[in-house]
């Protein structure tokens, strides 16, 4: 049976919006103006109110409302601030293919995959925002796949069913892999080599020698695993691991992911 071949396209993906890409490029250093912040988020009434959200939820036990941005980016902190931005910036990248239900797939395992990151980033005492990072944009090559080819690409993940053979699927309808194609993405959006690697190696075979190479990549790649087996992966591996870890009986892992996720998805109006 012949193999069906798709034009990869990177421009199938929006690119990030001004505001967010300003605001990214404001927070990546030292912040120099909380005033200067809010008149940033303000150009974007949608960012506004889910940071106006963020500090008036029950999280900072504030009492009264928050009205002020100003107020609010105070109460709220330059990190938490980056990761809002960062996350509705790449929810954003989501919306050509929003109705697919592998989209949702794809944005649950790459929000657990980063938020695992970020936790044991900190334990290793590395920059929490930058393995956070990473791990949300790791999967863009999907999402990439998905927009060249919406109707494809979800039969492809189901016909594969596992990642190994997802990969070899891929390669022979795209001429790549979705983590090659995430990294090209990555180059075209102008950001840091760190999250291209962080794309590329998220499948690396030997974890163990990566890790050497590169700690990074290497913490994102098991991350991804992890979240994986969790109950958060994007294909089906092991329907008896699914089982496990399905909202009936969530182990302990699985239910601190799942609260994390809702909060943050709380943040950003989606839940």
């Amino acid at each position: 049976m012949p193999v069906q071949r798709f034009q990869v396209r990177l421009d199938a993906l929006p690119p990030f919006s001004p505001v967010v890409a300003r605001l990214l490029e404001e927070l990546s250093g030292e912040v120099q103006s909380f005033r200067r912040l809010s008149l940033r988020v303000s150009e974007d009434p949608a960012l506004a109110a889910q940071v106006l959200r963020l500090a008036n939820s029950a999280l900072y036990g504030r009492r009264g409302e928050v009205s002020s941005l100003l107020v609010a980016l105070n109460l709220i902190g330059t990190d938490r601030l980056r990761a809002l931005v960062l996350t509705y910036g790449v929810r954003q990248l989501f919306r050509p293919v929003a109705r697919l239900p592998l989209a949702r797939r794809i944005w649950r395992h790459s929000l657990a995959a980063s938020i695992l990151a970020a936790d044991f980033g900190m334990d290793a005492g590395s920059d929490a925002m930058e393995d956070y990072t990473a791990g949300l944009l790791h999967d863009l090559g999907r999402l990439v796949f998905l927009a060249c080819a919406p109707e494809a690409y979800p039969k492809l993940v189901e016909q594969a069913g596992a990642p190994d053979a997802c990969l070899e699927l891929e390669l022979a309808c795209f001429g790549m892999t979705h983590a090659e194609a995430g990294a090209h993405a990555i180059e075209r959006y102008r950001m840091p080599r760190r999250l291209s690697d962080a794309c590329a190696l998220h499948h690396a075979a030997d974890l163990e020698a990566l890790g050497r190479e590169n700690p990074a990549a290497a913490l994102v790649a098991s991350c991804c695993h992890l979240a994986s087996s969790c109950g958060f992966g994007v294909t089906e591996t092991n329907p008896e691991e699914s089982a496990s870890a399905s909202p009936d009986e969530p182990d302990d892992l699985a239910l601190y992911i799942r609260e994390r996720m809702e909060e943050i998805e709380a943040g950003l109006g989606l839940a």
